[in-house]
């Protein structure tokens, strides 16, 4: 289950670009693969602001977030995911964890799971 963000707003072009949504995944047995890397997520744009050649890409070419990193931390009965995303384009968009990407020993692997909106803004913190 996808929690977060660490923090309510992300901006474009000022501090603070990038935020961290925590995953936290538990399983009564134990885990044969544990790590999810990058790649185990995909990003999907649901709005983006208008850009202009100045300040973006068409509307269909680049994604409003990106995925920065991954780290895993253990945790009683699992682990706990921070997924840190970086700010790209104001608009707005959902983290998908791909089904699969995690398994126990037995074979069973999650089911997809999808972060709420992360909205993304132009401005600054001041």
């Amino acid at each position: 289950m996808f929690s977060g963000p660490a923090d309510s707003k992300i901006y474009v072009m000022s501090s603070p670009n990038s935020t961290g949504f925590y995953l936290t995944c538990t399983d009564e047995s134990e885990f044969s693969d544990s790590d999810i890397a990058t790649t185990d997520f995909t990003v999907g744009t649901e709005e983006m602001v208008s850009p202009t050649a100045a300040t973006g890409p068409s509307l269909s070419s680049e994604p409003v977030v990106t995925i920065g990193s991954v780290t895993k931390t253990a945790i009683t009965g699992g682990y706990k995911y921070t997924v840190t995303v970086n700010a790209s384009y104001a608009g707005s968009a959902v983290l998908t964890l791909k089904t699969g990407a995690i398994s126990d020993k037995y074979g069973n692997s999650n089911a997809e799971a999808v972060s709420e909106s992360i909205r993304v803004s132009f401005g600054s913190t001041s």
